[in-house]
């Protein structure tokens, strides 16, 4: 992916900012500088392109937040950022969410603007758009998330260098780095991993020591029993005590199979013994039966006259059951006879009624014929009211009402004339006071922009003391340095003039042991092997006799001694080193401090030069690390925002008096002419109301004359309602008479059939009784019909039935119990049942002694199972405690090269930084001299290493930490390593490859020969055709670079990019 253009509307300090990136990468190299003061919007540059491609905002704003502040209801915020991808163009365009004016005419108010966003494919000839657009946020996101494959922080890194931050990578532990690393490459699951590998550990663990625990107390609560206490003893293992169970198991087994059987056997005898005493017992139930039975048939056959009573009681129910309908419908009609009797009498009496009030009705009939002629001049009366009369009186109320409003109008009309002049005269009044304070408040936007300016460069301040304390503390730390070193250099001298003497002395040694041994061998007249004298005048000396094992003795300490005083030499050369190079670094940073010290002094003057202008409180350098100035810069921006706030609150209120002012004139104007209207009509309405008054001089109020035409109204209306309801209530009379006189014919023929019916009835009834053979009266049939409505039949048959049941089952029951004692055996049952009961005891006995084995046999072949099934669980647990105990020791770092999971995958991940460092970028800057490399260290559990980084230097054949690199090869190497690591998370985050690089470094803090080499390192990226922009306002850097983007500021916030060519 190719940065190719970017437009930024009204989106942080840019108002219209158009950047063509493609007229940088049109020469020889693609490197050009990227220039501004600070707080002029370099950095949002990347906001921009970030933004637009990912919808997000920075980590401090949201993307509504980075709309300017100097932007107005009428001004759109818009990104557009075009780019090259695959050999084809694209353009991708977001506006965030906003409060805009709305279209309508006339009308200021601020409406939300929804976000939008778009994004096509463009023609790379014509710019014009092709294929398939997109308009939805999702849309777009899934595109460009497909295209880039890219997070927005994974964009960020790769795209934007903060050298600062990798030059202190460089020389960071191990744990440092790991921080790092972990963010860029997304380690953090394998510490996580690790983290989720001992909790499993343990949990493991505690399984297996449950289920030991269980397998513990299973052992100890089996029932062993006496005869295995012994041979418990004798277990040592649990494996043991398990096969000893076994063992115990097949004895009950055995035991159970004997009882069984034994069980079996007396079961038999006692079925056999049973079942002859289930027989005798049947003999003797059945004689006590028989007994019972002949004493019951004697009862049965004196009851048998009391039977033969209700079977005659029987049938004169069962006779009156007959009669039964014919005397209940002789009664029923007699019942209907007293209604119809009692019918008649109560409409006779109605129809008396009913012809007396017929006869009150004719007379009120004639009374209303007199009142007619009253009713017509009623009639003509309220004729005249309606058609003359009343519309006077109305037309005079509605004259003087009106009147009396246009009167009531006029006043108020002038009460609000004047009220709107008094209005008026307090707009006026308001309006200049509002402009004198507006006058007073101008310049606050100014100077919040320009308090937001010197808050970056008090930060500028800050930084350069901050880096001086740093400065002043490496400084005292390489002095303690320098003086252990040289204290440890005074040592090292001692201890080699030490070296030295004993290698004198074990020299003399070996000297006089060699001489002693030259003597010892010496003859008289033989030459000397030293000086070749054939005389030797002290052969006679005494020489002491050496043996070889003294020789190689003194020869070996010889030797130790010279090793000794070489190793010693050595040691004092390399301090001696060291603490030169100490001394050269302290030098280093003493001049740093100076230059750091002229810069504060600068940053200060230029930063209290603008400060004194604008605002009134001070700020000293040593206040930097101070709340004090966190609280001037607070106190002063909440002033100005209050300022600010009044300000726009002022101006809002001029622009509601201005269009009050005008509101008011144009009512007032309004008014003045209703009621010069107002007026006129006043007048034309009195006219009316004389002329009405003089036609009509003794006209009634319209009340009056209302009052009476309902009065006439309610007069007719009763009279007219008064003839209808006579005709209708004479009507309903006459009605009334003839029903009453139909109903009385119609009862009076119910009357004679009813007795007609009740008669025959009769007769027949009597006829019935006189025929019946037990000569029944009257009295007693009804008797027995009450009888039978009490369930009387159904009682005695019931009785009769069962007698007879009861007395034929007896009689069968007595000859089948008689036939039975024929031929039929005898048994002693006192005999049989002591050997029943002697047989019950012995099954009983043996039917507990079975289930008691059989539940013991259950009872430990279930803790067998058990057993077995917690050994196999046993022996499944301690495996998996022992793979994760094995595993959680080779991932915390207890192995071989001692190093954790995670900082085993982040030494990979840097080493293939380290090689592509080495193959792209290290080499190359500093001509073959460096490469880098791990620390060949093996790491330590403790000492948590394994990330430092060293370089070998090829011209002194070692590797050498990064420590010692100078000003100039540090910037070298860590940008290097920021290069690189762009590269290699670009790779693993499965992105695209992003032709274009931009540098944040703080390069005014170097030197001029390091400054030097760090342009040199990046003109050589530049010509590899890799768009690099340096993000800087060093003046030497302006000169170097001839391609330029300028960002310069134009006051109240904004700021304009223009472009330099070379």
């Amino acid at each position: 992916m190719r940065p190719l253009k970017l437009e930024m509307n009204y989106f942080g300090p840019h108002r219209d900012a158009v950047i063509d990136f493609t007229t940088f990468t049109e020469g020889d190299s693609s490197l050009f500088l990227i220039s501004g003061d600070t707080g002029a919007g370099k950095t949002t540059i990347f906001d921009g392109m970030t933004y637009a491609l990912f919808g997000t905002g920075t980590s401090s704003r949201e993307p509504e937040a980075m709309r300017s502040d100097f932007a107005t209801g009428k001004e759109e915020t818009s990104v557009s950022f075009t780019f090259e991808h695959n050999g084809k163009i694209y353009r991708v365009m977001r506006k965030p969410k906003q409060w805009l004016e709305t279209r309508k005419k006339n009308s200021d108010k601020l409406v939300e603007s929804k976000g939008e966003v778009s994004f096509s494919e463009l023609d790379s000839s014509t710019g014009t758009e092709i294929g398939e657009g997109y308009s939805k946020k999702t849309e777009v996101n899934r595109v460009i998330n497909e295209l880039l494959g890219l997070t927005p922080e994974q964009f960020r890194q790769i795209i934007l260098l903060p050298q600062n931050d990798f030059r202190k990578f460089l020389s960071a532990k191990s744990d440092s780095k790991e921080e790092i690393l972990r963010n860029l490459f997304g380690t953090e699951l394998y510490a996580t991993f690790t983290n989720q590998l001992k909790e499993r550990q343990s949990h493991s663990k505690k399984e297996r020591e449950n289920v030991e625990k269980k397998l513990t107390g299973l052992l100890d609560n089996i029932a062993w029993g006496e005869d295995y206490a012994s041979k418990l003893e004798e277990c040592r293992t649990q494996l043991e005590q398990i096969n000893l169970l076994d063992e115990k198991i097949k004895e009950t087994e055995i035991q159970l199979d004997q009882s069984r059987t034994r069980f079996t056997e007396v079961k038999k005898r006692q079925v056999t013994l049973s079942e002859r005493y289930q027989q005798a017992e049947l003999i003797k139930a059945q004689e006590e039966e028989l007994c019972q039975l002949k004493d019951k048939l004697t009862r049965l056959k004196t009851e048998q006259p009391v039977i033969e009573s209700e079977r005659e009681k029987l049938e004169q129910l069962t006779f009156a059951q007959g009669m039964q309908e014919t005397v209940q419908r002789i009664e029923e009609n007699g019942v209907r006879l007293e209604k119809i009797k009692k019918a008649v009498s109560e409409k006779r009496v109605v129809e008396g009624q009913l012809q007396e009030k017929n006869g009150l009705l004719t007379t009120q009939e004639k009374e209303l014929a007199t009142q007619e002629i009253t009713k017509s001049n009623w009639e003509k009366e309220l004729e005249e009211l309606k058609m003359k009369l009343k519309p006077a009186a109305l037309q005079k109320v509605e004259l003087t009402n009106d009147v009396t409003n246009t009167t009531q109008k006029s006043a108020e009309v002038k009460d609000a004339i004047g009220k709107l002049e008094a209005s008026l005269t307090h707009y006026h009044d308001e309006e200049k006071e509002l402009k004198d304070k507006q006058l007073n408040l101008e310049g606050c936007q100014e100077k919040l922009v320009v308090l937001k300016e010197q808050e970056l460069k008090w930060h500028e301040v800050n930084q350069l003391l901050v880096q001086l304390a740093q400065v002043d503390d490496e400084s005292k730390a390489l002095e303690s340095e320098i003086n252990l070193l040289k204290s440890d250099k005074e040592q090292a001298g001692i201890r080699q003039d030490k070296a030295n003497q004993l290698l004198k002395e074990r020299q003399s040694k070996r000297q006089e042991l060699m001489i002693a041994q030259l003597r010892h061998e010496l003859h008289e007249g033989e030459a000397c092997l030293v000086c070749g004298a054939t005389e030797h005048p002290n052969l006679d000396k005494k020489v002491t006799e050496l043996s070889d094992a003294d020789l190689k003795q003194a020869f070996l300490e010889l030797e130790i001694a010279q090793d000794d005083a070489g190793k010693k030499a050595t040691e004092l050369t390399l301090l001696e080193t060291k603490t030169s190079e100490k001394i050269a670094q302290l030098e280093e940073l003493s001049e740093m401090y100076a230059q750091n010290i002229t810069k504060l002094n600068q940053r200060y003057e230029q930063f209290k030069e603008v400060w004194n202008s604008q605002f009134k409180e001070d700020i000293l350098p040593e206040q930097a690390n101070a709340e004090k100035v966190k609280a001037i810069f607070e106190t002063v921006r909440m002033n100005l925002e209050k300022d600010r706030l009044e300000h726009t609150t002022i101006s809002k209120r001029l622009d509601e008096l201005t269009l009050s002012i005008s509101k008011v004139s144009t009512d007032l104007s309004t008014l003045k002419g209703e009621k010069k209207g107002i007026d006129e009509k006043q007048e034309e309405l009195s006219t009316k109301l004389t002329t009405l008054t003089k036609e009509y001089p003794s006209l009634q109020s319209l009340e009056v004359i209302e009052s009476r035409e309902k009065e006439l109204v309610t007069f007719i209306d009763n009279y007219n309602q008064s003839v209808e309801e006579l005709k209708v209530k004479k009507q309903a009379v006459l009605t009334e008479l003839a029903n009453i006189s139909g109903e009385l014919t119609s009862l009076d023929i119910q009357y004679k059939e009813c007795e007609l019916v009740i008669e025959s009835d009769a007769n027949t009834l009597e006829e019935q009784l006189q025929q019946n053979k037990f000569k029944l009266n009257r009295e007693q049939l009804l008797e027995l019909i009450q009888a039978l409505k009490r369930g009387a039949l159904t009682e005695c048959s019931s009785r009769i039935t069962k007698y007879q049941t009861e007395y034929d089952e007896t009689l069968s029951r007595i000859e089948v119990l008689e036939k039975a004692k024929v031929n039929r055996e005898s048994i002693d049952l006192e005999v049989l049942t002591a050997q029943k009961a002697e047989v019950d005891a012995q099954v009983e006995q043996l039917l507990k002694e079975t289930s008691n084995l059989e539940t013991a046999v259950s009872t430990l072949k279930g803790n067998q199972e058990r057993l077995n099934t917690l050994m196999k669980q046993y022996a499944t647990k301690a495996e998996e405690y022992q793979e994760l105990d094995e595993l959680v020791l080779a991932v915390t770092g207890k192995n071989k090269l001692n190093l954790t999971l995670e900082r085993y995958v982040l030494q990979s991940f840097l080493m293939e930084v380290l090689h592509y460092a080495n193959d792209h970028y290290i080499g190359q800057l500093t001509n073959g001299r460096y490469q880098f490399q791990l620390k060949r260290e093996k790491a330590s559990f403790a000492n948590r290493t394994g990330l430092e980084i060293d370089v070998f230097d090829q011209d002194t054949n070692e590797a050498r930490s990064t420590d010692t690199l100078s000003g100039g090869e540090s910037f070298i190497a860590a940008l290097s390593i920021a290069l690189s690591l762009a590269e290699v998370v670009q790779a693993k985050s499965g992105g695209v490859k992003i032709d274009a690089l931009f540098i944040d470094e703080g390069f005014g803090s170097l030197d001029q020969e390091t400054l030097e080499k760090s342009m040199t390192a990046l003109e050589e990226i530049g010509n590899t055709g890799r768009m690099v922009g340096v993000i800087s306002h060093v003046t030497e850097m302006k000169t170097r670079i001839p391609q330029q983007l300028l960002i310069q500021k134009e006051g109240n916030g904004r700021s304009r990019v223009t472009t330099k060519l070379a």
